[in-house]
């Protein structure tokens, strides 16, 4: 008679089986596109040439949006030492969930000072919507092509996470994943995937797909994808950076080509939920 397994086995052998679907999802995926030799070429045709666009983002508007989220992060970092400040003792270091507060506070103000940068461009007629990637339409298909998006990123995000085990060590992982095995709790746990799956998404894709790559693709496409994926990848720190290139890669492809913000959302937000999941699942982490 067979032995029941215990929690770990169980966990361990729920990460393999979520991993290894989302691998052959995500190879399937990426069989049908290498035959599908129309959609190559209309993919490389697109890539070829900047998409006309009545009144896409402009300079300005980038620049706005870049001093609005270093304002933000100037606004946490005060508070944070006001914060410390007024401890009365000798440990002035922050606890777990108040770090998490003040992440989410940051994220939190970084979306919305974006947000109404752009609210205040479309008003004053500087930008249109529609060509900065916010679309109303087909929302279904921006939603699946995200959706695939992430699909097709997981066999290569993961061959690139096993190329750069050997640099990973618990003291450089992710400052999430070092709270969740040092700080496990309910809400810690809630606070962080708030953070990671909704916050992370929104104002990261609004700044480097809308804002940074948005300006650049206007004169060459496969150029801004790239730079900015570049810079996407180097801001999350080694060695999480090597295995979010080809991610942003990604990313930056779907954006171009889709022209939607809504599926860049869901395809870093499918990304972040699947790896937190599996951060739940294994405390020692990637």
């Amino acid at each position: 008679m067979l032995a029941l397994m215990t929690l770990d086995e169980f966990r361990t052998s729920l990460v393999g089986a979520l991993f290894g679907t989302v691998l052959i999802v995500g190879l399937w995926h990426w069989f049908r596109l290498m035959t599908d030799r129309e959609r190559i070429d209309r993919l490389r045709d697109s890539l070829q040439s900047p998409r006309p666009a009545e009144k896409p983002i402009t300079g300005a508007v980038t620049a706005l949006c870049g001093c609005a989220w270093i304002l933000s992060l100037m606004v946490v970092w005060q508070l944070i030492s006001l914060d410390r400040s007024t401890t009365d003792s000798a440990d002035q270091s922050l606890t777990s969930q108040q770090l998490l507060v003040y992440t989410i506070v940051q994220a939190s103000l970084q979306t919305l000072l974006m947000f109404g940068v752009m609210v205040f461009a479309t008003k004053m007629g500087r930008i249109r919507w529609r060509d900065c990637g916010f679309r109303s339409d087909q929302i279904q298909e921006q939603v699946t092509a995200g959706m695939l998006g992430f699909a097709m990123a997981m066999p290569i995000v993961f061959l690139f996470i096993m190329l750069t085990a050997v640099f990973r060590t618990p003291d450089n992982a992710h400052q999430f994943i070092q709270m969740m095995a040092k700080s496990p709790s309910v809400l810690n746990y809630l606070m962080i995937g708030f953070s990671v799956i909704i916050l992370a998404p929104l104002a990261e894709e609004l700044l480097f797909r809308v804002c940074m790559q948005g300006l650049f693709q206007q004169r060459n496409p496969l150029l801004a994808i790239m730079v900015t994926s570049l810079v996407f990848a180097l801001v999350h720190g080694f060695p999480d950076s090597i295995s979010l290139v080809p991610l942003a890669l990604i990313l930056g492809t779907v954006y171009y080509y889709y022209n939607s913000y809504i599926a860049c959302v869901v395809l870093h937000a499918a990304f972040n939920g699947f790896m937190f999941l599996l951060s739940l699942l294994d405390p020692t982490g990637m």
